[in-house]
């Protein structure tokens, strides 16, 4: 694995899971794609192109509504 993205509905643990990962496998850095999207700097409408995934392995968490929702809750 050298580029892992992970992805799925929000509540479902992808951040807690990501930061494991990374502490688990130190060659990974964690890069939340978020920070980058909504700044400006990186102007992700310009450019989608060089905004497409390019992972070797790929996460998706795909949990029930329910189980989602109350993990968006709980934050």
């Amino acid at each position: 694995m050298k580029r892992v993205a992970i992805i799925g509905s929000p509540g479902t643990g992808k951040s807690t899971f990501a930061k494991q990962l990374a502490t688990l496998h130190a060659t990974l850095p964690l890069i939340h794609l978020d920070y980058y999207y909504h700044d400006r700097r990186f102007n992700y409408y310009a450019d989608k192109l060089k905004w497409r995934e390019r992972a070797d392995t790929i996460f998706y968490f795909d949990m029930p509504t329910y189980l989602a929702v109350s993990g968006v809750i709980r934050r």
